[in-house]
């Protein structure tokens, strides 16, 4: 699965987040992939994870965050 595969299908798995915090997270993880030197063309699940996985743990960061506000 491409870079941009990736994230969209990791847009559909955090479809439930406020949009705010959908946005925040989807622009981490856009600058995440181009800081680590991803390519378009690489398979980022190889290295990364399924989106499913992925937004498993960015959803549990997410509510943790909002639990300690």
């Amino acid at each position: 699965m491409n870079k941009s595969e990736f994230l969209k299908a990791l847009s559909k798995q955090l479809k439930l987040l406020p949009k705010e915090d959908r946005e925040d997270a989807l622009t981490f993880y856009t600058e995440y992939l181009e800081d680590y030197g991803f390519s378009e063309n690489e398979d980022v699940t190889a290295k990364r994870g399924t989106p499913k996985e992925v937004a498993k743990n960015m959803i549990a960061e997410i509510t943790m965050k909002h639990i300690d506000s």
